[in-house]
């Protein structure tokens, strides 16, 4: 489901290409949706996104189960468990692998030329933070970019045409009906003052 777990794959992907709190400009992608009433989750599904920087992302089911990071000297691929779902299909360079890449030496980390803050733990890392007042390995503002490259998939598997994105506006270019997809009608009648006020 892409706008559920793929909020983790996104993250690190944005991470890779250093965009973390940016997203993509362009969106294509189709899905397969059941026409029954009962569920209404896509089935198989492909995005293509197209990052700042010509930079081009698929997203798919056809893919294994994690990021592969294909650059200048090679790819690295990483998955955030220590196996693939069991749903997932697996490619020849991930069969057994969590981290893995088209050169040993892509993974030494005495090769690594680039130092990043490093965490065992997401939740042990945020309670540090609390106490100390400093910004986590994954704030606010940066799970809000995941999560938005999840749903602006999601609205273009639905329309099933090109979409521009303007991430400073946080809306689609020209386009009021994928807009209109960004939210849903909430609920009448379960906001806090009516609550207080009923109890009032």
């Amino acid at each position: 489901m892409i706008t559920g777990g793929s909020a983790h794959h996104f993250d690190v992907a944005h991470w890779g290409m250093d965009l973390e709190y940016s997203g993509p400009t362009k969106i294509e992608g189709r899905g397969e949706f059941p026409t029954n009433k009962i569920w209404n989750v896509h089935g198989k599904y492909n995005v293509h996104l197209t990052y700042p920087g010509d930079i081009q992302m698929r997203v798919s089911d056809e893919l294994s189960n994690g990021i592969k990071l294909i650059g200048d000297e090679g790819w690295i691929f990483v998955c955030r468990d220590t196996g693939n779902s069991p749903t997932a299909k697996l490619s020849e360079e991930t069969t057994q692998n969590w981290l893995d890449a088209s050169n040993p030496k892509l993974l030494d980390p005495n090769g690594v030329t680039v130092q990043f803050p490093s965490s065992l733990s997401h939740h042990k890392n945020w309670l540090e933070c609390v106490k100390s007042r400093g910004t986590p390995l994954s704030p606010a503002p940066m799970a809000h970019c995941s999560n938005t490259a999840c749903i602006l998939s999601w609205i273009a598997m639905k329309t099933a045409r090109p979409l521009t994105w303007d991430h400073a506006a946080q809306r689609f270019v020209n386009d009021e009906a994928a807009n209109a997809m960004l939210s849903r009608p909430e609920r009448p009648g379960h906001g806090a003052f009516q609550l207080a006020k009923s109890h009032s």
